[in-house]
C-alpha cells in the first residue's frame, strides 16, 4: 500500500535464490529500519511491520540483493 500507515508490502521477482533486504530510509539518507528475508527464485513478498511510529511524510524503500541496491521506491506514510 502506498501511502501506508503501519505496514508496507514489497513485492518483487528474483532470478535466483538468496537473501534480500528492505531498508526504509529518510529522504536525507538516514536508514530508519532494515529487514532481511530469504528470497526464492520467482515471485517474492516482504512485509515490513511496525512502521506506525514513523512520522507522516515521504520515505524511500530500498530493495537490496547481494549487497547491491536493486530498486528505490518513494513511499508515503500517512
Amino acid at each position: 500500500p502506498n501511502p501506508f500507515t503501519e505496514n508496507l508490502n514489497v513485492r518483487y521477482t528474483s532470478t535466483e535464490t538468496g537473501t534480500a533486504s528492505i531498508r526504509i530510509v529518510k529522504v536525507t539518507g538516514q536508514t530508519l529500519l532494515s529487514k532481511q528475508s530469504t528470497r526464492s527464485k520467482g515471485y517474492n513478498n516482504i512485509q515490513v511491520d511496525g512502521l506506525s511510529g514513523l512520522a507522516t511524510g515521504m520515505y524511500v524503500a530500498q530493495l537490496i540483493m547481494n549487497g547491491v541496491v536493486i530498486d528505490n521506491q518513494r513511499v508515503i506514510k500517512n
